[in-house]
């Protein structure tokens, strides 16, 4: 996307990004948590414009977080975050990731509609949506 840097964020970089997360949040994250961040380089000054966490365990990418603030939503912002780190895993040596899961309810606007443009599988789980993609398939 045009005017979007994607970044590998330092713990110490996410508070730049703190207006696209609660603050509990970083209670909840596992210790090997990573970050991505989308900075909008749109403006004199650059902004936060989306931000990524995730884990990965045993072949899978667990996405603990994936939050574009409103401003840059529909606009490529959350693909581009998808986009690099599909693209990381499947060009880094030795990357042994299958599928990529995210839950989420449905109260979360667009976001089903996000997924499934985004080669994403939906099944239903406990109440919430349980979102995958395989990497050989996107």
């Amino acid at each position: 996307m045009k005017n979007i840097e994607i970044v590998v964020l330092e713990n110490e970089e996410l508070l730049k990004f703190n207006a696209l997360f609660y603050d509990e949040l970083l209670l909840e994250l596992p210790d090997d948590a990573l970050l991505l961040g989308a900075i909008s380089t749109e403006k004199e000054v650059p902004e936060a414009a989306g931000l990524f966490i995730f884990h990965i365990r045993e072949r899978s990418v667990f996405v603990d977080w994936l939050y574009v603030d409103d401003e840059y939503r529909n606009r490529g912002v959350g693909t581009a975050l998808m986009d690099f780190l599909k693209n990381a895993l499947i060009n880094a040596e030795g990357a042994d990731v299958d599928v990529i899961f995210i839950n989420f309810n449905e109260t979360v606007v667009g976001m089903g509609r996000f997924l499934r443009d985004n080669g994403f599988a939906v099944t239903f789980f406990d109440g919430n949506f349980n979102i995958y993609a395989p990497l050989n398939r996107v």
